[in-house]
């Protein structure tokens, strides 16, 4: 029941590429194709040279009929073997919906009593002319579907006949398939395949089904048509060659999903340590915010207001005093309910909670410091630094008259802050407005 004297292609060759597992068989082209008639024939053979050896070493063979128990059981294990073959269970074999094949091999089976060459003989026929009706009937569908294939038709000794129709089969097959099949179909490969008689001739069909290059193609599965290309063309075992084939192609295929998991695992792991840096950096803001703002809500600084307010909003605060807070904790920051009110209160706060640090000794006393000048105050940044204190300063002329009294009043740190008061960089000017 061999479709040829080669054995046929085991999967398309999208597949053979990508992915070599293969799928449950639909079409005529796919089940002709995963039908291995010689894999089974040797499957055949293997069980029978088993059923044989199996054989107790000293029994003799008797001829004609006999009741020997272990001639019995012998005969029924080779007809079990060649019931396989010629009907598996396999789903994508070519006679899988064909009730009148089973049938017709099921009601012979049941006449051999004692398998015989003649049995097997009309088995094998049965099963040829089986497969040349199925044939037949493929091609008629095929025809019906694409306005072609008219010319197929059955020789005397029962061969196809396929002539030109090998020829149209690429300009009556649809555009879609002609397209999903690239330059050869499954079809044309086991029509061309049976009308092949020199190894050079299959060699190139099975090249232009499995080698053929595309554009789309990656330099890996350049090399892999690349290297079978040659190695069809050297006019081996096409079997080897397609065994060889299909066991890279699998390699390939679970190679490329191993490193694809290994991507993906990669790329988890990245985002783990993404979420668990964000939610650090999350409970840090919150840290900031909740030791920036201790208590969730305060009083308005106006005297004459007192308004309860919402810290978690946008209130308007005196901008000197919150810098002094991030300077140092000494200090407090002060609260607006509105701008309204800051600015009532600007007077008595900037006179309150601004005093120059020099005091009395301040070159503008008792202003607050020079006129004009809102951005001259800043802080001692040694001092801070040292942890002795935050002195406030009105102006850059007034810090620098006055820094060695305020460092006698630092617990006495004269000597070690003297020289570095007396540079620039050591007094850090407010970047904020002075004012509310």
């Amino acid at each position: 029941m061999s479709v040829g004297n080669e054995a046929q292609p085991t999967c398309s060759k999208s597949t053979a590429i990508s992915d070599s597992n293969l799928t449950t068989a639909q079409t005529h082209d796919e089940k002709l194709v995963v039908d291995t008639p010689k894999s089974r024939r040797q499957n055949l053979k293997n069980l029978i040279e088993r059923v044989l050896d199996s054989s107790p070493p000293n029994s003799e063979h008797q001829p004609g009929p006999s009741g020997c128990h272990t001639c019995f059981l012998e005969n029924q294990k080779i007809l079990e073997a060649y019931y396989n073959y010629f009907l598996s269970n396999d789903p994508n074999a070519w006679y899988e919906e064909i009730p009148e094949y089973k049938s017709a091999i099921q009601g012979r089976f049941q006449q051999i009593q004692n398998p015989t060459l003649d049995d097997l003989e009309d088995l094998n026929s049965i099963s040829q002319s089986m497969l040349r009706k199925y044939l037949d009937k493929a091609l008629n569908d095929t025809n019906s579907d694409n306005n072609g294939l008219r010319n197929s038709s059955m020789t005397a000794n029962g061969d196809l006949t396929i002539g030109s129709l090998t020829n149209q089969c690429g300009r009556n097959i649809s555009i879609e398939r002609q397209h999903s099949y690239s330059s050869l179909n499954v079809k044309q490969l086991v029509l061309g395949l049976q009308e092949a008689r020199t190894r050079v001739e299959r060699a190139l069909l099975y090249t232009q089904f499995y080698c053929t290059p595309s554009e789309n193609d990656t330099h890996q599965q350049k090399n892999f048509k690349s290297k079978y290309a040659r190695s069809f063309e050297s006019c081996g075992s096409h079997e080897e060659v397609l065994e060889a084939l299909r066991k890279e192609a699998q390699t390939l295929y679970q190679d490329k999903v191993t490193a694809l998991r290994r991507e993906l695992n990669e790329l988890q792991l990245a985002q783990s340590a993404h979420l668990k840096n964000k939610a650090r950096k999350a409970e840090k803001v919150q840290r900031l915010l909740e030791r920036t703002l201790p208590f969730r809500h305060a009083n308005c600084s106006f005297k004459r207001c007192g308004k309860r307010l919402d810290l978690s909003e946008e209130n308007p605060e005196c901008a000197v005093c919150e810098w002094l807070v991030s300077k140092g904790r000494s200090r407090t920051r002060f609260y607006y309910c509105s701008a309204k009110h800051a600015t009532e209160d600007f007077d008595d706060h900037d006179r309150l909670q601004h005093q120059c640090s020099a005091g009395d000794r301040c070159l503008f006393f008792p202003k607050i410091g020079p006129p004009g000048n809102l951005f001259g105050a800043g802080v001692c940044l040694p001092c801070l630094e040292s942890k002795e204190g935050l002195f406030y300063y009105c102006s850059t002329e007034c810090y620098y008259q006055n820094f060695v009294g305020t460092c006698r009043k630092a617990k006495d740190t004269a000597n070690c802050l003297g020289l570095a008061c007396a540079t620039a960089s050591s007094f850090q000017p407010s970047t904020r407005k002075y004012q509310i």
